[in-house]
C-alpha cells in the first residue's frame, strides 16, 4: 500500500500540481470576469480539460527532459527513479486521450482549432522548441495564455480572455527565461540553445528587463482603457508591481542559479494575485 501511495505520489509531482492549479484558476477567473456567470457544468469542463492537458503536457516534458533533469533537477521523479520514463510517456498519452475525450462535450469549430493548436504547441515544445533559443520559452507562454482564450470560448465570448491572455503571455515569458538562466549549466552540457546558453546571462537579464518592462506597460492597459476598475489597479500596485521592479533589479545584479531560483519562484506564485486582480477588475 505504501509503494502504491508513493507512486501516485511521484506522478502527482510529474503533473506539477501548482502549474494545474494556475490552470484550474484560470478557467475560474474566467468564468468569473463574463457578463453572466456560466453553468458550473461547463465550469467543471472547461477546468478539467485545461487540467488534464497541462498534467499531459508537463509528464511528456518530464520524459523529453530526462538528460536535462539529470543535471539540474536530480530530484525529479523521473532522474530519480521513482517513474520510469515509459510510465511518463503512456500517462502522458492517457492524458492527452482523456481531455480531448472529455472536450467533444463542449466541441465548436474554435473549441477544435484551440485544442488542435495546443496540441501541436506542446509536442513541439517538448520534442524541438524548448531547445531552440526564445521560441520555446515564446510557446509555452503562448500555451499558458490560451487556457484563458479556451475557457471563455467554452462560456461564450473568447474576447473576454484576450487580455488576461497577454497578461499571463508576459509574466510567462519572462519566468520562463529566468529559469533557463537557472538552468543554463544543464542545458549547455546536453546542447539546448536557450536563449541564456547563446547569449550569455547578462545580455538574457537586460531581455528580462525588457519583457518585464512590457508586462508592466500592459497591466496598466485595462484601467486606463476602462476595461477593468479601481480593484484592479490597486492589486497591481500591491502585489504585481513591487514584484516586477524586485525582479528587474535583482536579475540584472545577481546571476547566479540560486537567485534565478527565487525569482522564478516569485514570478511563478506573483501570476496568482495577476488574476485576482482581474477578478476584482470587474467591479
Amino acid at each position: 500500500m505504501q509503494k502504491i501511495l508513493a507512486k501516485i505520489t511521484s506522478y502527482i509531482e510529474l503533473a506539477r500540481p501548482l502549474n494545474l492549479l494556475q490552470g484550474s484558476i484560470s478557467a475560474i477567473i474566467s468564468a468569473l470576469i463574463m457578463d453572466s456567470l456560466p453553468s458550473l457544468e461547463k465550469i467543471l469542463i472547461a477546468t478539467g480539460i485545461i487540467v488534464l492537458f497541462m498534467a499531459a503536457g508537463n509528464s511528456l516534458n518530464d520524459y523529453c527532459d530526462y538528460k536535462i533533469d539529470k543535471i539540474n533537477r536530480p530530484s525529479r521523479p523521473i532522474p530519480s527513479g521513482r517513474v520510469k520514463k515509459t510510465e511518463a510517456l503512456t500517462l502522458s498519452c492517457i492524458l492527452f486521450i482523456s481531455s480531448t475525450s472529455l472536450s467533444t462535450i463542449i466541441m465548436n469549430r474554435r473549441i477544435f482549432m484551440i485544442i488542435l493548436i495546443t496540441l501541436i504547441s506542446l509536442i513541439g515544445y517538448s520534442l524541438l522548441f524548448k531547445k531552440l533559443p526564445i521560441i520555446g520559452n515564446i510557446v509555452v507562454s503562448f500555451i499558458l495564455g490560451l487556457a484563458f482564450i479556451f475557457s471563455t470560448e467554452v462560456y461564450g465570448d473568447y474576447h473576454k480572455g484576450i487580455i488576461p491572455f497577454f497578461l499571463t503571455f508576459f509574466f510567462t515569458i519572462a519566468r520562463e527565461i529566468i529559469k533557463d538562466m537557472e538552468d543554463v549549466e544543464g542545458d549547455t552540457k546536453v546542447g539546448a540553445r536557450t536563449l541564456p546558453a547563446i547569449l550569455g546571462l547578462k545580455k538574457s537579464s537586460k531581455i528580462v528587463t525588457i519583457v518585464l518592462t512590457l508586462l508592466t506597460i500592459t497591466i496598466f492597459y485595462p484601467y486606463f482603457s476602462n476595461i477593468y476598475g479601481i480593484y484592479y489597479i490597486v492589486t497591481i500596485i500591491l502585489f504585481i508591481l513591487p514584484a516586477v521592479i524586485y525582479t528587474i533589479v535583482s536579475i540584472n545584479r545577481n546571476f547566479s542559479s540560486k537567485n534565478c531560483r527565487k525569482l522564478q519562484t516569485l514570478l511563478k506564485y506573483d501570476i496568482f494575485f495577476g488574476l485576482i486582480a482581474i477578478y476584482v477588475g470587474k467591479f
